[in-house]
């Protein structure tokens, strides 16, 4: 998928208008749709507030190798997110030796959560 592409995908993941864009640029919706599509070149500058305002980096999008099963979250989800784990911590922090959980991601897109589980049996 190419820049132009995954700007455009991203903007509407996060449901952006073109006038909106435009606004955020100091531009003309027309002139936004132009770069969008590859009819105008964007400055360094431009490609730069276009990340801003889609909330990802330039590497996300400049890199042709991501996985294009990852999912984008926006800040709130990630919020979320971070509560739950801070949750799950809570509720199992006195059933494992190391007191924290782990949260990973694998190359195939499942979620590892891992933890040493302590023996509860008595003598």
């Amino acid at each position: 998928m190419e820049i132009l592409e995954r700007i455009k995908k991203r903007r509407l993941e996060l449901k952006i208008s073109t006038t909106k864009m435009g606004k955020f640029l100091n531009m003309t919706h027309q002139n936004y749709q132009s770069i969008e599509t590859g009819r105008t070149r964007m400055s360094l500058e431009v490609f730069l507030q276009i990340c801003k305002e889609l909330k990802i980096s330039p590497m996300e999008l400049l890199n042709s190798n991501t996985n294009e099963n990852y999912i984008m979250l926006t800040n709130d989800e990630i919020e979320t997110l971070k509560k739950t784990e801070r949750i799950i911590n809570k509720i199992i922090t006195e059933r494992i030796d190391t007191r924290t959980i782990n949260i990973s991601n694998t190359n195939n897109s499942q979620i590892i959560i891992s933890s040493n589980i302590k023996n509860n049996t008595s003598n």
